[in-house]
């Protein structure tokens, strides 16, 4: 069945060891590949992937752009991320440090990526809480992660990289809203 590929770009955020690159690499890998050392990201790592759509002959086409956490690179991350469309920000259950950074996140990114946009918001959004297969070193409940998003009006997803959960809905639910707003680039029938 031919398809309709839809391409995309998203801007992975959050403070560094909050498991940006691990759920990278697990969503791109279809889970095979968790980093069993921490490398911190330098800059961006870019990466690409494609997904169909489940009961649909549509297809998205992902360049994530896995940036650095670290204050080092926080003022040249923004030329790094031109055109994208979609935002996700990343805090570690067991580290409430993270969760605080989440607002410092969404200013670096909207102030800079999104600022010029008529909307001055993304396409679509998702505040992802990761590392949640760590149950008994959880500071940041769910209910005070769902606040946050429905603050900042974002998805909340829960997440473990090191576990493979979760992480798909995250990058379908993007997929879904590519296809359902026309401000993404217009398919490519292959």
């Amino acid at each position: 069945m031919p398809l309709n590929i839809h391409r995309t770009k998203i801007v992975i955020l959050g403070d560094s060891a909050v498991g940006k690159t691990a759920l990278t690499q697990m969503f791109v890998s279809d889970g095979t590949n968790f980093p069993k050392n921490y490398n911190m990201t330098i800059s961006v790592d870019v990466h690409q992937k494609q997904i169909i759509i489940p009961s649909t002959d549509h297809a998205v086409e992902f360049l994530i752009f896995d940036s650095s956490g670290s204050d080092y690179f926080r003022e040249a991350l923004p030329k790094c991320w031109t055109e994208s469309s979609l935002l996700a920000i990343v805090y570690d259950v067991t580290q409430q440090e993270s969760f605080e950074s989440v607002p410092d996140w969404l200013d670096t990114a909207l102030s800079s990526q999104w600022a010029s946009s008529s909307s001055h918001r993304p396409l679509a959004q998702a505040l992802i809480a990761n590392k949640i297969d760590l149950t008994a070193r959880r500071f940041v409940t769910e209910e005070i992660g769902r606040k946050m998003a429905d603050k900042y009006d974002f998805q909340y997803f829960e997440t473990s990289a090191k576990e493979n959960q979760g992480i798909e809905d995250v990058f379908i639910r993007f997929a879904k809203e590519c296809l359902t707003n026309s401000n993404v680039g217009s398919p490519k029938r292959i």
